[in-house]
């Protein structure tokens, strides 16, 4: 097949494939008018693949938010986020491709995005400039602050506090009630008040000492057994306080 030369415009046949011009030996040539291209076909492209986002994927099998929430271990409202927002971690995905039955692929969401840290956080470890002092050197600041204020103001303890240690600017005496107890002595008057009216008249002065010591003795060892059904040590008190009055009235 011919080829027409641009430099000097001469028909020439080329030789081996090799466009030069017999004549100019140029290289350029041109195509003839009845010398078509060769036209080649494009090459098929694959059709597109559809992608669904998450609604769409869940309205396409069919089921409710409520069972795609349920079956994804979440509730309803944190699966509604997601799919308004269309997000979900890469794991959740693959779980609701099979829920769904469409592949991971051609679901059409974003990864939820990272907390992100304020900048003045991420820039300087310690924005304020704050250095945290020792806890010793911190209790002695704040001791420093509040002592002065104690002094000022001091406290009134109104709560009683136990004396029976502490030593006064006095004379002892020989009978010291400070070591009586109080709430025992009120028990044993309460219990006495109430044998009174049980027993008017004060009859246990005509009872034997010997057996206000065996009704005593009786409470203890009820005591020591583990009966609580009565107030043994009051009772026993009582009976011994009644035998010590009675000896000493012989």
């Amino acid at each position: 097949m011919q080829k027409k030369c641009r430099r000097c415009g001469e028909l020439f046949t080329p030789v081996d494939g090799e466009f030069y011009c017999e004549k100019c030996g140029g290289t350029a040539a041109v195509v003839m008018p009845n010398e078509k291209p060769e036209i080649t076909a494009p090459e098929e492209l694959p059709p597109e693949i559809k992608k669904y986002t998450l609604r769409e994927a869940r309205e396409k099998a069919g089921f409710p938010q409520n069972t795609i929430a349920k079956q994804l271990g979440m509730s309803q409202g944190s699966y509604n986020n997601m799919e308004r927002g269309n997000y979900m971690s890469i794991d959740r995905v693959k779980r609701f491709s099979g829920i769904v039955n469409i592949p991971p692929e051609q679901i059409k969401c974003r990864e939820p995005k990272p907390p992100v840290r304020p900048s003045c956080v991420t820039k300087h470890k310690n924005p304020a400039g704050f250095t945290p002092k020792p806890v010793p050197e911190v209790k002695q600041a704040v001791n420093e602050l509040v002592e002065p204020v104690n002094k000022a103001f001091p406290q009134d303890n109104s709560q009683p506090t136990d004396t029976t240690n502490k030593q006064f600017p006095q004379d002892s005496e020989e009978n010291e009630y400070r070591y009586l107890n109080a709430a025992w002595l009120n028990e044993i008057a309460i219990g006495l008040t109430a044998g009174i009216k049980k027993h008017p008249g004060e009859t246990w002065h005509d009872i034997p000492a010997n057996e206000h010591l065996a009704r005593a003795f009786r409470h203890i060892n009820l005591m020591r057994m583990g009966d609580r059904s009565d107030n043994h040590i009051i009772n026993a008190s009582m009976r011994l306080m009644m035998a010590y009055v009675v000896d000493r009235n012989k």
